[in-house]
C-alpha cells in the first residue's frame, strides 16, 4: 500500500508517495522536475514554470497560498496587494482575486492548482495527505481542505510541515532517538518558518513556530542580481537564480565570461543571513528553551543549501 503527500508551496509545490517504507518525490511528467512553481493561468489553467517565467497580466496567479484563508484586512493580505500584479479585491472581507472575466477565492486558485499538479505527477489515487504551515489557523486549514475538495482528492489529513520534514528526517536517516528536541529551519523561495518539535516515541508535537510569510529564496536571487548589477553584469532574474544554485555547490563559477566567487554576493547575503536570528531566538523564546538543550537541527527548503547559512543557524 502506498500514501501520497503533497506540499503546497508558497512559490513551489511537491508531490511524494510512501511505499514500502521508503519515500521518494514524483516527476513532474510535463517538465521533467520534482518540484512545480505555484503559479496557475486562466481559462487556460496552465501551470509551472512555463507561468512563472511568462506571465499574463490579470491571468496568472502567484502566491495565493498566502490569502488561502485570510480576512482581506489581514496584514498579510494587504502586504500581498502591494507585492503581486493581479488584483486583490474585498469580497465581505474576503480576499478575492479579480481576472479579466472572473473573481475567484483563493481556495479555488488552490484547488485548481492541485488539481493540474495532480494530472502532471501522475497521481493515480485521491486519498492524500496535505502538509500545511503550522501556523495555519484552524479557517486556513478549513480553507486548504476545501481546496483539495475541489481538486478532486480525498484529504486523509492535513500535516504540519515540519513534521513532515521530521518524519522524512526519520525515515531516510533511520533515526531510533525515542525523545528529543528537533528544530526546523525551513527557508523556501517565498516563505521563512521555524519550528521547535519534541518527539516522544514515534510522536511529534509542535511546541513553538515562527517566521516571516515575506522573506525566502527569491530574496537572495534578487540580491545575486543586484551584485552582478554592482560588477556591471546584467542578468534576467532566472539567470540569477541559476547562478545562486551553482553558488551553492561550488565556491567560483563561469558567467557571462567572467568567474563569479562568494565573495562578489557576500555582503549582499549579510543583511539577509540576519533575518534568520530574530524567528529563531522567538521560537526559542516561545518554547521555553534554551539552544543547547536542542538535540537536532534540520533544514528545509531549497535556499538553505546555500554556504553561508548554516554558519548563521
Amino acid at each position: 500500500m502506498k500514501s501520497i503527500g503533497i506540499d503546497l508551496g508558497t512559490c513551489n509545490s511537491c508531490v511524494a508517495e510512501f511505499k514500502d517504507g521508503v519515500s521518494r518525490a514524483l516527476v513532474n511528467m510535463v517538465s521533467g522536475k520534482l518540484t512545480t512553481p505555484s503559479v496557475i493561468t486562466y481559462p487556460s489553467l496552465l501551470i509551472g514554470q512555463s507561468e512563472k517565467d511568462a506571465p499574463i497580466q490579470n491571468q496568472t496567479v502567484s502566491s495565493f497560498k498566502r490569502l488561502i484563508g485570510r480576512r482581506f484586512t489581514d496584514q498579510e493580505v494587504q502586504e500581498q496587494i502591494k507585492r503581486v500584479d493581479y488584483k486583490i479585491v474585498n469580497q465581505n472581507d474576503q480576499p478575492m482575486v479579480k481576472l479579466l472575466d472572473q473573481v475567484l477565492s483563493p481556495s479555488q486558485i488552490s484547488g485548481d492548482f492541485l488539481k493540474q499538479l495532480a494530472k502532471q505527477t501522475n497521481i493515480n489515487q485521491n486519498k492524500v495527505v496535505l502538509t500545511v504551515p503550522a501556523y495555519f489557523s484552524h479557517q486556513q486549514k478549513l480553507q486548504t481542505e476545501k481546496a483539495g475538495s475541489i481538486a478532486g482528492l480525498d484529504i486523509s489529513r492535513l500535516l504540519a510541515e515540519p513534521t513532515a520534514a521530521a518524519l522524512q528526517y526519520d525515515i531516510q536517516s533511520k533515526n531510533k532517538q525515542q525523545n528529543e528536541l528537533v528544530m526546523v529551519v525551513d527557508l523556501g523561495a517565498g516563505t521563512f518558518d521555524v519550528s521547535v518539535l519534541e518527539k516522544s516515541g514515534e510522536i511529534y508535537t509542535v511546541l513553538a513556530a515562527a517566521g516571516n510569510n515575506f522573506y525566502g529564496g527569491d530574496d537572495y536571487t534578487t540580491a545575486v542580481k543586484k551584485a552582478l548589477a554592482d560588477i556591471n553584469i546584467e542578468a534576467t532574474f532566472k539567470e540569477a537564480e541559476d547562478l545562486k544554485h551553482l553558488l551553492s555547490q561550488a565556491e567560483t563559477v563561469d558567467f557571462k565570461g567572467q568567474h563569479i566567487s562568494h565573495k562578489h554576493i557576500s555582503q549582499q547575503f549579510q543583511a539577509l543571513d540576519e533575518r534568520l536570528t530574530k524567528p529563531i531566538l522567538q521560537t526559542l523564546s516561545d518554547a521555553n528553551l534554551k539552544p543547547e538543550q536542542i538535540n537536532k537541527i534540520l533544514l528545509v527548503g531549497g535556499q538553505t543549501k546555500q554556504m553561508t547559512l548554516e554558519n548563521v543557524v
